[in-house]
This record gives structure tokens, C-alpha cells and sequence, in this order.
């Protein structure tokens, strides 16, 4: 789910804090220079029953489910606080809704944050801030089940046995 998210939450933080760099969170990589925001899915769970679209002519079938999911916002360098700040705030603007909704999510609530986690790194403080923001989304699954290209019965009625093949 993380990667076809990535690109509307990308849009998202990067329209609430223009000109601060914004990089997918990975434990691994290289950090950029401050100040910069970095973003992770840390937690995804279903709600209610998928629903299960209409067999195609191809064999394809669409999955339907609702979705909630925590994406975790760190933001480095100075004025990292007011970063995370801005990005609470921009998710209450028309805007960053109407981009949301146009790409199947919407901002539920934050359930952390902004928290300043100001660290001493080296000789000197770090800007350091935290967030939770936890949003809705639809998944969709495309199943391939297959089509039907025959059909074959077989039976008997009274002593008389039958088979037949019947293609679809």
C-alpha cells in the first residue's frame, strides 16, 4: 500500500511546507541537508467487507476494501517544530483536502503530535519534531480468477449415459 500512497503524500507534505525537502522515510539511507521532512506508512488495518466488482471479459476481477493507515511525519533542522506545525495546519486547508480526495484518501485525525524532539547531535541541538496523522483510503486489488472457456457435463438418465462439452 506505502508505494502507490507515496505520491499523494508526497504532494501533500510538500504543498504544506513548500521549499523544505521531502524524502520517504527509510532507516538505511542518506540524510539530506536540514531542514527536511520524512514521511512513513507505519500502520494500515481494513474496514468492513471488500466488495467484490463484476467478473470482466478478460477474467479480472476488482476488490474493493476501505482502509485506515498511519503515516509517521519526522521533520530535522531548525524550525522543525513550526514544520510540523505546518503540516497539521495545512491539512485543514481546501486545498490539500480537495488534493486528497482527488486521489482516494482523506485526513482523518492526528493521533500524535507535533512533538519537539530537539536532540543534541555532535556539539549543538538538532530541531527535531514528531506527528501521526491517520487517514482513510480505498485499496483496490484486481484478481485474476480466470474465465470459463468450456464447459463439460456428464450424467446418466435412466440406463443412458451422456457427456457433452459446451464452450463458452
Amino acid at each position: 500500500m506505502n508505494v502507490l500512497l507515496w505520491p499523494s503524500l508526497y504532494e501533500w507534505l510538500t504543498r504544506s511546507v513548500p521549499g523544505v525537502r521531502v524524502i520517504q522515510r527509510d532507516q538505511d539511507g542518506r540524510l539530506p541537508d536540514r531542514p527536511f521532512v520524512a514521511a512513513k506508512v507505519i500502520a494500515e488495518s481494513r474496514e468492513g467487507e471488500p466488495q467484490v466488482g463484476e467478473l470482466r471479459e478478460d477474467g479480472l476481477v476488482l476488490i474493493q476494501q476501505g482502509a485506515l493507515f498511519t503515516v509517521s511525519v519526522h521533520s530535522f533542522g531548525p524550525g522543525a517544530y513550526a514544520i510540523a506545525h505546518d503540516i497539521v495546519n495545512g491539512l485543514n486547508r481546501i486545498t490539500i483536502q480537495d488534493l486528497l480526495r482527488s486521489r482516494g484518501m482523506c485526513y482523518v485525525r492526528v493521533l500524535a503530535g507535533p512533538t519537539d524532539l530537539a536532540a543534541i547531535v555532535g556539539t549543538g541541538f538538532e530541531g527535531r519534531a514528531h506527528l501521526d496523522v491517520q487517514m482513510r483510503a480505498n485499496v483496490a486489488i484486481l484478481d485474476d480468477v480466470g474465465i470459463i472457456e468450456r464447459v463439460e457435463l456428464t450424467g446418466t438418465v435412466d440406463s443412458f449415459t451422456f457427456t457433452k462439452t459446451i464452450g463458452v
